[in-house]
């Protein structure tokens, strides 16, 4: 890494204890020393507001009121299962070597391969992949031993002057269908990081098994989410996955998809807006990577018809906001779905994220109001956050050879795409974004933890690298030109590790939490948690 970098990286607190000179060494962040310990998970924050950048936008109140109260009748409530409802989505990408950009975005520098080499063994994408894909001819198979990867080049962008990062743009996923005592010990880690946001997707099939029936589990998210709120943080809800009875009988048990009528969903968003109460909620992310076949079966993968599930949940929110507006006049930002960034498979199991975005476009996104924001997964893979298609870093075999796999270059086309609309005055909010590796993740039998055979770039970084990438991320959002037109980033994710079976699976998730299987802090935490805020 050069000047720009080292500059960045030794002035964060506590995270660079290594940087002593131009030697590009990384940071130091051990996952076994200055591990920070777990308050009283009856501990109550009090929220706090810092001093930020003058004209910097607002995203809604950190604090709320005091009384906490379920909206309306109590609804019908089903007894939980003895077992805690999983969740069974993954993070990988769907590849297609024939994929081309659209020719009114930024041209991108050519891809650049080397002499084919025989025998080679095919690697994989993520845990959906077109089975007649064909890779580049310079990919070989995930290393078995974990590469080190060089340092990057000087980022092209110059940051301007401010504070290193800004906690009011910051946030962390936690897995949300947990006991009472685990859900306050995660809002403590939470604290420790020194995060402001929290996302928490609600998985509609959870809570309303039945129409009109609602679990207990349901209720207890309610009063998770306004104690959440109340104790300082912003949050942010991803409604997705409808439940068996919305869906059509042939298909309802097949992976996840959206109700068969738009109609269903409103109602469970009005009625759980109703609940949790507008002034608990500063934004709802609505459905997630419907670009994808597992999150959108039973009907065409299809901006346009996505656009008629969002617009079903954007009236329902609007409706409940005017029976219960909020006393300082706060209201919900609805963000569009973060699409998966893939490429469109010939067999039907994914569609380009760029051409689904302006699929919305076609369909009317920029009519909605202020209160409407791009949502958007930048997903960097094995590339570090400052680096745009497609030069592979020496040791680096695959990976690199399309935008799809770059952070920068999934914002910036995003970016072009909305102003190609004449929407340039929206935000894009990062829903979704981190590293992912599994280098120092246990087996519940004390064996060592492996990425699966589908998930190969899981096994390329490091620890110390998942935790260089994710504060160079934030850092290079919050500076121009990119601080200009988004808004908060939540990363991806806290606590999926500690969740049984995780890391025994192999599962793409758990290699991306903060906290490992026995939930302790990761070098990401510890940096994450050490970094300089405002």
């Amino acid at each position: 890494m050069k000047k720009l970098t080292f500059v960045l990286l030794c002035g964060i607190a506590a995270l660079l204890s290594a940087c002593s000179g131009m030697n590009n060494a990384a940071p130091t962040v051990s996952g076994t020393t200055s591990v920070p310990q777990l308050v009283s998970s009856t501990a109550t924050a009090t929220p706090t507001t810092s001093a930020v950048d003058a004209g910097a936008p607002g995203y809604g109140p950190v604090t709320g009121p005091t009384t906490i109260a379920m909206a309306g009748s109590a609804p019908t409530r089903t007894p939980l299962l003895p077992t805690q409802p999983g969740i069974n989505v993954t993070y990988g990408a769907i590849t297609d070597p024939n994929y081309t950009p659209p020719p009114t975005m930024t041209p991108l520098p050519p891809t650049v391969f080397a002499p084919a080499t025989s025998g080679a063994a095919t690697p994989t994408f993520g845990s959906l992949i077109d089975p007649n894909y064909t890779p580049p001819p310079t990919e070989t198979a995930a290393p078995t031993t974990l590469a080190t990867l060089p340092p990057i080049g000087e980022p092209t962008i110059t940051p301007t002057a401010g504070p290193v990062l800004r906690s009011d743009l910051m946030g962390i996923q936690i897995h949300g269908n947990l006991s009472d005592y685990d859900w306050a010990t995660a809002l403590d880690r939470a604290k420790q990081l020194g995060v402001k946001w929290l996302k928490v997707q609600v998985q509609w099939r959870e809570y309303e098994p039945a129409q009109g029936q609602y679990t207990e589990a349901y209720r207890g998210l309610v009063l998770n989410l306004q104690r959440a709120h109340l104790q300082g943080f912003r949050t942010l809800i991803n409604i997705a996955k409808a439940p068996g009875w919305a869906r059509p009988l042939t298909t309802a048990s097949q992976e996840d998809g959206p109700p068969s009528d738009p109609a269903t969903f409103a109602s469970f968003v009005g009625h759980f807006v109703s609940d949790v109460k507008p002034e608990f909620i500063d934004a709802i992310e609505i459905w997630n990577e419907p670009n994808l076949l597992r999150e959108w079966r039973d009907k065409p993968l299809s901006g346009g018809e996505y656009m008629a599930l969002f617009n079903a949940g954007y009236e329902a929110i609007q409706t409940e906001q005017a029976k219960q507006p909020a006393p300082d006049g706060h209201r919900i930002t609805v963000i569009t779905a973060g699409p998966a960034p893939t490429f469109s498979d010939p067999n039907g199991g994914s569609l380009d994220d760029r051409l689904w975005l302006q699929q919305l476009y076609d369909a009317g996104l920029a009519q909605y109001g202020v209160d409407v924001a791009v949502g958007v997964h930048p997903y960097g893979w094995v590339n570090p956050p400052e680096s745009v298609c497609c030069t592979p870093s020496p040791g680096v075999t695959g990976w690199y050879e399309e935008p799809v796999f770059y952070f920068r270059n999934t914002l910036d086309d995003y970016r072009n795409i909305m102003i190609r609309n004449k929407d340039q005055e929206t935000r894009l909010w990062i829903t979704e974004f981190g590293w992912a590796t599994y280098d120092g993740l246990k087996r519940s039998d004390g064996s060592t933890g492996t990425a699966g055979p589908d998930s190969g770039w899981q096994s390329v970084l490091t620890e110390q690298q998942q935790a260089e990438y994710v504060l160079r991320a934030f850092w290079l959002v919050q500076h121009a030109p990119y601080y200009e037109f988004t808004g908060p980033m939540m990363l991806w994710n806290l606590n999926f590790a500690t969740l049984a079976g995780f890391v025994d699976q192999s599962r793409e998730e758990a290699a991306f939490s903060l906290l490992d299987q026995a939930g302790n802090p990761r070098p990401v935490f510890t940096a994450l948690q050490e970094a300089a805020k405002q």
